[in-house]
């Protein structure tokens, strides 16, 4: 998507809005805005801007060496269809703490087909998801 700046510099999060906007999802309803803020500290993050304005956000919770399990990824709903997460999970992989990562998790109840391109796969229960890099 042209137009599209990632950052890792966490001051650039539109705090307001990626908060409520985590909130409105089903993974993130009942986390309260202090929750949300602190697992950003914790975490490996990736911020998607255009214009200055951000349109998506990716987190990974990892131990930078064997695995990394993506906690929270959302392109706000007016930026959809863009192709804004596509270069968001790119980004995420690509993140300097965790490019060499091998392993990777994730949990989704509706975005498998939007994951497998990126060579993740489905768990025999059908809501995890996994990747592991040569």
């Amino acid at each position: 998507m042209l137009g599209i700046n990632l950052t890792y510099d966490l001051t650039q999060i539109d705090v307001e809005k990626l908060c409520s906007s985590i909130q409105d999802e089903y993974w993130g309803k009942n986390l309260s805005k202090d929750q949300i803020l602190t697992s950003f500290r914790y975490s490996s993050c990736v911020i998607a801007l255009m214009e200055e304005r951000q349109v998506g956000f990716a987190r990974a919770v990892s131990d930078r060496v064997t695995c990394s399990h993506v906690k929270d990824f959302l392109v706000f709903s007016e930026c959809r269809g863009q192709g804004v997460g596509r270069h968001l999970m790119n980004g995420l992989l690509d993140h300097p703490e965790l490019k060499d990562v091998k392993s990777w998790y994730l949990g989704t109840k509706d975005a498998h087909d939007f994951y497998q391109p990126f060579g993740f796969k489905r768990s025999p229960d059908g809501i995890y998801m996994f990747m592991h890099r040569d």
